[in-house]
């Protein structure tokens, strides 16, 4: 399984710092919520984690080492990227936040197959902030503005030795429907490799933001040489959505 790399790959080139490994104790930072204190945000992403029944039947997670952190759409951005890309957007940049509370789920996947999940939650602000975010990543100029970004067209990534050709990187927005007040579905496609054993594939990452009230659950698909099918990230996402309380 090349899962991993597409993370970065999404990054087009590593912009998007999205970081794989245990996640520590989430901070409140500096962009906290105005009217939660870091604790109160904390319990509450807590309580909005899909449980690991939510999963396919079969399935079983592989620990905090396979989170990835900094999946909010604005997060993670390094040097001035996020402001670009909001700009781009034509979002003001008071408007974003580019470090919610947030737990970073472990990765779950079957025996039988390379799809493979796991999800975010992301505690914003204030519900105005986190619609931002779900409807900046629903944006029909997002691809594009991702791909101006600085080193976002050319060359490649190696991440824990698979290869991705940045090139390649392929960015859509791909349709969900009405799913809590807001959301998103990202998908990424690109060629990866892993020279050591001579394997390459198409690799197919989804992000999928569902954004209610103050919370976005952003959920990360992977497959290999086929899409993620639009019918279980439908499931997953309603999934999410429901775990979300209104606040």
């Amino acid at each position: 399984m090349l899962v991993g790399a597409t993370v970065l790959a999404w990054a087009a080139g590593g912009v998007l710092g999205g970081q794989v490994g245990a996640s520590p104790p989430a901070t409140a930072g500096t962009s906290t919520s105005t009217t939660l204190s870091a604790h109160q945000a904390l319990a509450l992403a807590r309580s909005e984690v899909l449980p690991a029944s939510a999963y396919p039947s079969g399935w079983k997670g592989y620990g905090p080492s396979t989170a990835f952190r900094g999946l909010s759409y604005f997060a993670g951005f390094q040097n001035n990227s996020a402001e670009l890309l909001a700009r781009c957007l034509g979002i003001p940049t008071s408007d974003i936040e580019t470090s919610p509370v947030e737990i970073a789920g472990q990765r779950y996947n079957g025996s039988s197959s390379d799809l493979a999940v796991s999800e975010n939650i992301e505690v914003f602000r204030s519900p105005a902030v986190a619609a931002i975010d779900a409807e900046a990543a629903a944006n029909e100029s997002t691809p594009t503005c991702n791909k101006h970004l600085p080193g976002s067209q050319t060359g490649s990534e190696v991440v824990n030795g698979v290869k991705v050709d940045i090139s390649s990187t392929h960015i859509a927005i791909r349709p969900i429907g009405q799913v809590g007040d807001h959301a998103a579905d990202i998908e990424v496609s690109g060629q990866e490799e892993i020279p050591k054993y001579e394997l390459t594939a198409t690799a197919y990452s989804d992000f999928v933001y569902v954004q209610k009230g103050r919370s976005e659950a952003v959920l990360f698909f992977s497959d290999e040489n086929a899409a993620v099918p639009s019918t279980f990230i439908a499931h997953m996402a309603q999934a999410a959505a429901a775990q979300l309380r209104s606040t």
